[in-house]
């Protein structure tokens, strides 16, 4: 197909959605590792596909915890 890779495709409930995941060590805000260029694409791939929701899921990675952020329809 081209033009990127999607992480995730999933359904909730009727819906169908792609989430962009990043993971980071040692940052408590793993999702502002996700770049404008890299959430245009996500978008570009979204519409290709017909997906109407767009999430994010950013994984903060330490030494003895790690932190999950899941953000519905963040770009």
């Amino acid at each position: 197909m081209g033009g990127g890779e999607v992480d995730i495709v999933a359904v909730d409930g009727d819906q169908r959605l792609i989430a962009e995941v990043r993971a980071t060590s040692y940052s408590l805000y793993p999702l502002d590792a996700i770049g404008d260029a890299k959430r245009e694409q996500v978008r570009r791939l979204a519409g290709r596909l017909g997906v109407g929701r767009i999430d994010a899921v950013g994984i903060g990675l330490f030494p003895e915890f790690y932190i999950v952020h899941w953000e519905r329809r963040s770009f």
